[in-house]
């Protein structure tokens, strides 16, 4: 379909879903610890912003690229003419909260996706298993750069004004990771079929 199609089509839908090629994909709905981290990653941008022009947008404002349509977890808008009632074209900053359904098209085709466009300085993918964050940054010459965060650290944001930072500190706060997964030990000799 196209895009008009698809904006027409998807306004009629009670749930809600990304256009990539021409195709309409729904989304699958978040858990309750990937919408923690994206509410605490916008709570954050928002605070920020408050002396700022800029606006925070989460989950539920769509992202157009080029003739594709995304719905990013957390989106920064500086530019006073980069979105509409319907969808962002601008943003500065945005962010994917990583999940089992998400992490391969969140590394590969909107990554490809996001740094194609032109008012975009940073793209920020947020792992909810554990406290990492991979940060994609433009510098001043127009090159892209990929830098991981474990643990702990502060990221540098390009907006919604100078000199913000996001610390993976208030990312995760009151965040509860997953028990790891126990590997059992298997004797050498029952593994080989001896014992």
């Amino acid at each position: 379909m196209t895009l008009e199609e698809y904006l027409r089509w998807e306004e009629r839908r009670p749930w809600r879903y990304e256009f990539v090629g021409g195709y309409a994909y729904a989304l699958a709905g978040a858990t309750g610890g990937h919408n923690l981290v994206a509410g605490n990653v916008h709570y954050e941008l928002r605070t920020a912003a408050r002396s700022h022009p800029c606006r925070i947008y989460q989950e539920g404002m769509k992202l157009r690229v080029g003739d594709d349509v995304y719905y990013p977890d957390v989106m920064v808008v500086c530019d006073p003419g980069g979105d509409d009632e319907q969808m962002a074209h601008a943003p500065c900053l945005l962010v994917e909260v990583l999940s089992p359904s998400t992490t391969r098209t969140d590394r590969t085709q909107k990554l490809a996706a996001y740094r194609s466009i032109a008012s975009l300085r940073a793209y920020l993918i947020v792992s909810r298993e554990h406290r990492h964050v991979e940060r994609h940054w433009r510098d001043g010459t127009g090159a892209w750069h990929v830098e991981d965060l474990l643990d702990r650290g502060e990221i540098p944001l390009p907006c919604p004004g100078a000199g913000a930072v996001l610390t993976l500190d208030a990312i995760y706060r009151d965040i509860a990771f997953p028990a790891p997964r126990r590997i059992r030990r298997v004797k050498e000799g029952a593994a080989a079929g001896t014992g």
